[in-house]
């Protein structure tokens, strides 16, 4: 199985061998690609989406920590496998960030990143002016500008690889290495909110500045998507998942605006200007509900799509970005409400967050199935 299936129109330009299951240790870790980290990434991006969860009940901040930790567990191991396999051979790194059908999911590596920061200050809940506040804001300008470079570079090798990009076979997956920068601004929302007013005002402004970069960077993407849809129709079956992905960039961009909007500091000019601070935060969640509806759009096509062809489809690791990117569906859906006082759009996100949780059982399930039928390990 390949990374990101390929139609007819770009056949694999590699020649691979499936591994069965019963085969020796060392050959499995040859099969760990860049796309494994979906899986810690659909756990991490469910913690999330519990910890926003309105509708709070005992024990269920335990069950967010239980995925965070998960997700974090499966970051290390998964990492550990893929670290074992770029330094079997030589030119194997190279390969994979310049192969289209794998290099796309090298950004997946900083998305963990980014969602690894934001669960740990969720759950760890630092106050103003402790070690642990400290500690966040110099882990995000560190991730901040790495991210900014990372999206840089991943986009340089694609535009000048051997392998021209070609709109008939553009995938949403043509977004991932801008998406570290888009989850820059709730990253920066989420550190923001236990920093003093100075430091936060500038975690914010660069915050405010990755939104805009990766909001334009997307729906520029998103042009040529929707050119290829209305060229080429839908990608065939095994790709069909991967059109999810389309989700993430107006949801988590959405997910930025209101967790920066939402603490506002007190200093520079809203310290001489209080005033606009109440319809700066008006508009905040109305831009967010504005994208809002841009993500669920993208989520409706995504799932007509996949439903045409359910029949057709078989397990591929891609099947796990249904999850993370509808997360940030989610959490501007369940914000908006506590924002709203809506009992109504809060149910409506509890139901939404059983539905994925839901999915990410189904889908972990599939997925062992594969691991077992050696379907998802493959040697270049």
């Amino acid at each position: 199985m390949s990374d990101l299936p390929t139609s007819e129109n770009n056949p694999e330009k590699h020649p691979v061998r499936i591994l069965p299951f019963h085969t020796r240790l060392h050959e499995h870790f040859l099969g760990f690609t860049w796309s494994w980290f979906l899986l810690p990434l659909a756990s991490l991006g469910l913690s999330l989406l519990l910890a926003n969860l309105p509708l709070r009940f005992q024990g269920l901040n335990t069950i967010g920590k239980v995925f965070y930790l998960i997700g974090v567990t499966e970051f290390v191991i998964i990492g550990t496998f893929v670290t074992l396999r770029l330094s079997s051979k030589r030119g194997v790194f190279r390969r994979s960030i310049t192969k289209d059908s794998e290099a796309y999911f090298f950004s997946i590596v900083m998305m963990c990143i980014a969602s690894i920061i934001q669960g740990a200050h969720v759950f760890s809940n630092p106050t103003e002016g402790s070690r642990l506040s400290d500690t966040y804001r110099v882990v995000f300008w560190i991730y901040a500008p790495v991210a900014f470079l990372f999206a840089l570079g991943m986009y340089s090798l694609l535009f000048t690889n051997k392998h021209h990009l070609q709109a008939a076979n553009m995938t949403p997956a043509w977004m991932l290495p801008m998406f570290p920068v888009i989850l820059t601004a709730p990253t920066a929302g989420i550190v923001a909110s236990s920093l003093s007013p100075e430091q936060a005002f500038s975690v914010h402004f660069c915050g405010v500045l990755y939104m805009g970069l990766g909001l334009i960077m997307a729906i520029m993407i998103l042009a040529i998507y929707i050119f290829r849809l209305c060229e080429s129709h839908f990608p065939p079956p095994d790709s069909r998942p991967g059109m999810f992905l389309a989700v993430g960039p107006p949801a988590f961009t959405g997910v930025g605006l209101l967790k920066i909007t939402g603490h506002v500091p007190d200093y520079s000019y809203f310290a001489k200007n209080p005033s606009v601070i109440v319809p700066l935060q008006a508009l905040g969640w109305i831009a967010a509900v504005f994208l809002w509806m841009l993500a669920f759009y993208f989520c409706c096509l995504a799932l007509a799509a996949n439903l045409a062809t359910i029949r057709q489809t078989r397990f591929h690791l891609t099947w796990y970005s249904i999850i993370f990117p509808n997360c940030g569906l989610g959490i501007v859906l369940l914000d908006v409400s506590k924002l709203l006082e809506c009992k109504a759009m809060e149910w409506v996100g509890a139901a939404f967050v059983i539905v994925l949780a839901s999915l990410w059982i189904v889908v972990s399930c599939f997925h062992i199935e594969a691991i077992w039928k050696g379907r998802c390990l493959v040697v270049d």
